[in-house]
C-alpha cells in the first residue's frame, strides 16, 4: 500500500519550528537494563527503544550542495539471537571514477550493562574498529560491530553522512524493522529550490506528521530560500515479518520514501523538471539510440 502524503513545496505562511529533536543520549535507566522481555512482543529478542533519523539539504564544508543524514539509535537485546542487531551496515555511494562519493563521519557508541553487583557499567565504541569493504563499482559498505555485548544489555550509536546523490536518492526511512520498535521519528528540512513527493508505504500508521517552515535556512552563492521543516514519528511498531509468496518485501514495509518532482538550480535559477509524462517518456524511448534508434 502507497499513500502519497504531500509534495513539498516552497512554502509560504507564518514561520515557526516544528517540535521535533534528537533524544538525550546517554539516557539509559536501571528500569530498561532490568527489563527482560518487550512486553508488546515477547517472542522479540531486541527491540529498539528510541530512534531518530534526520536528513537536511544544505552546504557542506567544501561548499557544495549535499544532503547530510544523522542517525541515532537505542536498542535492549534480550538474548543471544539479538547480538545480530549489534553489527551495523552503512551502505556508500560513489560516481564512476570514485572522484566523489558519500562520506561518514562522527561514529559513536556505547554498550550499557548491569555488574554483578547491579551497578550500570558501559563499554565505549571505539571508531578505529570500523571497516570498508567495496561491493561493487558504484557501493561499499562501511560495517562495526558495538563491544562488550551480553544479555539483557543496551546499545546506542549515532553516525552522520554526507551525500552528493541527493536529487536521486533523497533518503528514505524504513519505520519498520525485523524486530519491533517503541518509537520511531524522521526529520526532513528541504529548501523551497527542491520538490519532493513523499510517499507513504505500508498498512501502519503514522502517529506523528507536523509540517513547519524554518525561515532563511539555505543559502549559497546569493541564492536563499526556506525549508519545508517535516516530522514523521510512528509507536509501538510490530516487526515486520515476510510472508509466503510475498513477491517484494520491501514493498510492504512500513516505511516513507521521496521522489524528487523538480528542482530549480540555485546558481542559474532554471527550473528542472525530474517527473515526466507519458507523451515525454515515449519520445525519449524513441529518441534514444539503444531503443528507438534501433527500431
Amino acid at each position: 500500500m502507497k499513500k502519497t502524503l504531500l509534495i513539498l513545496l516552497f512554502l509560504s505562511g507564518l514561520a515557526k519550528l516544528v517540535a521535533a529533536q534528537d533524544f538525550a543520549n546517554g539516557n539509559v535507566t536501571s528500569e530498561d537494563l532490568d527489563m527482560k522481555k518487550y512486553a508488546k512482543d515477547t517472542s522479540a529478542h531486541a527491540v529498539v527503544l528510541q530512534e531518530y533519523g534526520s536528513s537536511r539539504i544544505n552546504v557542506a564544508n567544501d561548499d557544495n550542495i549535499k544532503l547530510m543524514f544523522e542517525y541515532h539509535v537505542k536498542i535492549k537485546i534480550f538474548d543471544n539471537k539479538g547480538f545480530d542487531n549489534a553489527t551495523v551496515a552503512i551502505k556508500i555511494r560513489n560516481n564512476d571514477d570514485n572522484s566523489y562519493s558519500d562520506e561518514i563521519e562522527n561514529i559513536t557508541g556505547t554498550t550499557y550493562y548491569k555488574d554483578e553487583n547491579g551497578q550500570i557499567q558501559k563499554v565505549e565504541f571505539d571508531p578505529k574498529k570500523v571497516y570498508k569493504t567495496r561491493d561493487y563499482k558504484y557501493e561499499s559498505t562501511s560495517k562495526f560491530t558495538m563491544p562488550g555485548l551480553r544479555k539483557g544489555c543496551i546499545i546506542e550509536y549515532k553516525y552522520k553522512t554526507t551525500s552528493p546523490f541527493f536529487l536521486d536518492r533523497f533518503r528514505s526511512w524504513e519505520f519498520q524493522s525485523d524486530i519491533p520498535k517503541v518509537y520511531s521519528e524522521y526529520e526532513t528540512h528541504i529548501p523551497g529550490h527542491y520538490t519532493y513527493n513523499a510517499i507513504l508505504r505500508g498498512k501502519l500508521k503514522l502517529t506523528k506528521n507536523k509540517a513547519d517552515i524554518e525561515r532563511g535556512c539555505f543559502s549559497t552563492h546569493g541564492a536563499n530560500s526556506d525549508c519545508s521543516n517535516m516530522v514523521y514519528g510512528m509507536a509501538d511498531i510490530p516487526a515486520f515479518v515476510e510472508e509466503d509468496y510475498m513477491t517484494a518485501p520491501k514493498n510492504f514495509i512500513s516505511a516513507i520514501s521521496f521522489d524528487l518532482v523538480q528542482h530549480i538550480n540555485p546558481y542559474t535559477g532554471a527550473t528542472v523538471r525530474a517527473t515526466t509524462d507519458w507523451k515525454n517518456i515515449d519520445y525519449s524511448l524513441k529518441d534514444e539510440q539503444g531503443f528507438g534508434g534501433q527500431l
